[in-house]
């Protein structure tokens, strides 16, 4: 388990601050899983939602998201230099990009891209 929080922590790096105005890097390791939490269950009501996906598509979804993230721990232990880790990292998320847009179809994966997006920006700005 802790090999999926660790990539997906530095995923989110920059997703927000806690209601104490700390920075990421000075939240416990159980805030932050909290954040993470919030922040896959904000996603997944926005897939259910809004973008009116089926509770297999919601799965296949988190799969692939494992996968990424699984891929990324791989990557990060074994990846070489950070110009191949780079490289490596840059390849995995087009593959999961076109995963998602598989099951998603096109017009809901841009919809998608568009609200993480804006969830990311508001955050970083938040950071500020």
């Amino acid at each position: 388990m802790r090999h999926l929080i660790l990539p997906l922590m530095l995923l989110v790096l920059n997703f927000g601050q806690s209601l104490v105005a700390q920075t990421w890097d000075e939240l416990t390791e159980e805030q932050k899983i909290m954040k993470v939490k919030s922040f896959m269950e904000d996603n997944q009501r926005y897939m259910k939602e809004t973008l009116g996906l089926t509770e297999d598509q919601i799965s296949d979804v988190e799969s692939v998201n494992v996968c990424f993230l699984n891929n990324l721990d791989i990557i990060g232990t074994y990846g070489g230099s950070d110009a191949e880790r780079k490289k490596y990292a840059k390849s995995s998320v087009k593959a999961r990009q076109k995963q998602l847009e598989a099951i998603m179809g096109s017009e809901k994966f841009e919809k998608f891209q568009t609200y993480v997006g804006a969830k990311l920006q508001k955050a970083i700005a938040e950071m500020k």
